[in-house]
């Protein structure tokens, strides 16, 4: 608006005039009036998508007293009680001590078959390599459930991603809408108005109103004899 007032005051103490100086004001009716669309466009935009934006936020995610948003503890929650039979079962004494004597029993024989004078040295590996054995079984039946719950939590992690990319790309195609001034009935009659007024120039009849009214058409009021 700002801009159609300035340029229309330069227009107004131009040279301008008849059909010409029409379009020229019409130039500036029409950036008023689009800047008008603008603002209501903004309107809508920081209005009614936006208000939309917030109510669908309020609605997928809640605070809580201590900080953070509760569909997020539950995600943690859900994970983590997935992984909690498999992670008891990898603390266990049973399985990290078999791990250790394995280890232990493997240096020693490593050592002995180093050292042909320690040959005496006898250590029952097999029996240690077979609780070892036995405890990474029983760690690994757990692998299954883990499996099955870990992906019943992600998958309900995946629906509510979805629903969140569905929601945005619906928002984003109602802003795409309210961007596009060309299907607003209001834009489209500025444009044609603006397209007719400046066709309706003249260059002819601008010539003929010039001549009429500054040139050799123009009444002359020649000095008289004055008594």
């Amino acid at each position: 608006m700002q801009f159609a007032r300035r340029v229309l005051s330069h227009v107004y103490l131009g040279p301008q005039y008849g059909t010409l100086e029409k379009a020229w004001h019409a130039f500036m009716q029409a950036a008023d009036r689009l800047s008008e669309l603008h603002m209501e466009l903004r309107e809508r935009l920081a209005g009614e998508d936006s208000e939309k934006v917030r109510s669908w936020q309020k609605e997928a995610f809640h605070k809580q007293m201590m900080g953070g948003f509760r569909e997020t503890k539950d995600a943690d929650d859900g994970f983590r009680k997935a992984q909690k039979p498999w992670v008891r079962k990898l603390k266990e004494k049973s399985y990290h001590q078999a791990r250790k004597e394995e280890w232990t029993a493997a240096n020693r024989e490593a050592h002995a078959k180093a050292d042909p004078t320690n040959s005496s040295v006898c250590v029952c590996l097999w029996q240690v390599k077979e609780r070892y054995s036995k405890a990474l079984e029983e760690l690994n039946r757990c692998n299954p459930r883990y499996m099955e719950d870990m992906e019943q939590v992600f998958d309900l992690t995946q629906e509510a991603e979805r629903k969140r990319l569905c929601f945005f790309k619906d928002v984003l195609l109602d802003i795409h809408t309210h961007l596009d001034l060309s299907s607003k009935d209001s834009f489209k009659a500025l444009y044609q108005d603006l397209g007719q007024t400046i066709r309706a120039a003249n260059e002819t009849e601008d010539l003929r109103w010039w001549r009429n009214t500054h040139g050799p058409g123009m009444s002359m009021n020649w000095p008289q004899f004055e008594v």
